[in-house]
């Protein structure tokens, strides 16, 4: 298995939900002609910088220009794009829910925008100062640069580091000074028992629990913010702050920075992601078995809540099977309750590159995992314990094994489960396993249409012909990308 193949598997469990693959259809006509387009998904784009720029997100990206060159590349590029294709049906569906006019989903957006805003203004604001200079940055070296380990030149990377770490002090500067100057004017309106840590479980969500910045804001705007401060005076502070942000908000709205290109595709990205997160919510809440119905389940499949046996197996491995029948005679004739000659033997004798430095020693097995050789396995799970096996050939040679200690299958408890995070992932289990046939049936739904040209000459599931593979040299990381593990 080569390192794409090893990275790829890591990298798509990032993305472990929408990778929930339901293969592609054959295209019965390509997408629209629109540049960069490679899938619609009932009309709406999916680009090809969308899904370069989610495998730039993963380990991947070190592999990322050279995933045209091998079947295997091509495939790992088909993967991510499923993942967007799933990631639009659920879009769609949630929308046709109408989860994206809930009462939650409206604060949550608010909360982003108002948040967002009030960031871009105060890069907004830094960015309107005076420039850095030369004369600062070579000020601030000679009061800090270090003279315990000789002259440090102010070179060019220096320069430039020391200048981001100027700009990142006067950044928090601006910060703080637009917090005392607004702060000023973000009045909070709250009584004590609104916000009071005590009324929190029985505060109803569209409950107005202040007016901040002149704005009326519902507890269920204000608890994300609120939850983890227990006095009321913390909580307070924390509202002022809001109340700054209000006002950052306002000012970047009347500066036109709503209307910027990038904040737009940043926010229609969010909101979309937003709406997705409403449904998946949902279906989380409708798939993830109750505590009663784990319970049934754990009691008709007790067998998959069993640790197999385990045993810990020591091995000496020889070329040839009159070696390995001379050696086994002489471990049965030389070992008594004293003495053990077999950790000595296995140092001197096996051709295991290894054995020297373990004595032999395999470490824990367990059976059926595949870890060791079928053949080694079978003979290994049928000794008792120090018991050593007749010769047993394999590719590497020939092997005398034995069990050295025992763990017998264990039914993992119920109770045992439920409080370790095992829980979890068996919730997560049942969750994907429905989540396939429901996104089977979105696709049903909604019209999925993908180019196949864009993947080259792979032949796409579904039946979409293609030309073979030209064989390839196994991809390497890029050189600017770092080493990619």
């Amino acid at each position: 298995m080569n390192k794409l193949c090893i990275v790829a598997r890591g990298a798509l469990t990032v993305v472990a939900l929408l990778a929930l693959v339901v293969p592609f259809a054959a295209a019965e006509t390509p997408p629209p002609k629109e540049e960069g387009v490679v899938a619609t998904v009932e009309g709406l784009p999916i680009h090809d910088w969308e899904v370069m720029q989610a495998i730039n997100s993963t380990p991947l990206q070190a592999y990322a220009d050279q995933l045209d060159a091998s079947d295997q590349g091509r495939r790992v590029k088909q993967g991510f794009l499923e993942a967007l294709v799933n990631q639009r049906l659920l879009y769609l569906e949630a929308k046709a829910q109408g989860l994206d006019k809930t009462d939650d989903y409206r604060a949550r957006a608010a909360a982003w925008e108002t948040q967002v805003l009030a960031e871009l203004y105060t890069r907004d604001f830094y960015n309107r100062q005076p420039k850095i200079t030369d004369a600062e940055v070579e000020a601030a070296w000679e009061k800090e640069k270090n003279t315990k380990r000789g002259e440090n030149k102010l070179d060019p990377e220096m320069r430039q580091i020391v200048r981001n770490k100027l700009a990142s002090r006067r950044f928090n500067e601006v910060r703080k000074k637009i917090a005392e100057s607004l702060g000023e004017t973000a009045k909070v309106e709250a009584s004590d028992a609104d916000i009071a840590m005590n009324g929190d479980k029985s505060r109803k969500p569209e409950k107005v629990v202040a007016t901040v910045a002149g704005e009326p804001v519902t507890w269920r705007t204000a608890r994300p913010r609120l939850w983890n401060k227990k006095s009321t005076g913390e909580r307070r502070a924390e509202l002022l702050a809001m109340g700054v942000e209000i006002l950052k908000a306002r000012k970047a709205r009347s500066l036109g920075l709503d209307k910027d290109p990038a904040y737009v595709h940043r926010r229609d990205d969010f909101l979309r992601n937003l709406t997705t997160a409403q449904l998946v919510t949902k279906l989380r809440a409708k798939y993830i078995p109750t505590d009663e119905a784990f319970a049934k389940y754990y009691n008709d499949h007790q067998d998959e809540f069993t640790i197999p046996e385990r045993r810990r197996l020591q091995q000496i491995v020889v070329k040839t099977e009159k070696e390995a029948k001379a050696l086994r005679k002489e471990i049965l004739k030389e070992t008594t309750d004293e003495h053990d000659p077999f950790y000595k033997l296995a140092q001197e004798r096996s051709i295991d590159p290894t054995a020297g430095r373990t004595s032999g020693v395999l470490g824990w097995v367990t059976k059926g995992t595949g870890k060791i050789m079928p053949e080694l396995e079978e003979a290994a799970f049928s000794l008792k314990v120090k018991e050593v096996s007749r010769p047993v050939e394999s590719p590497r040679g020939w092997h005398l094994i034995r069990t050295l200690e025992v763990v017998a299958p264990e039914l993992l408890s119920l109770e045992r489960i439920n409080s370790s995070d095992k829980r979890e992932r068996f919730n997560e289990f049942f969750f994907k396993k429905a989540m396939g046939p429901y996104l089977t049936e979105l696709r049903k739904k909604y019209k999925v249409v993908v180019d196949p040209d864009w993947f080259g000459r792979v032949t796409l599931p579904g039946g979409a012909a293609s030309k073979s593979v030209p064989s390839s040299t196994p991809l390497k990381p890029s050189a600017s990308a770092g080493d990619g593990q």
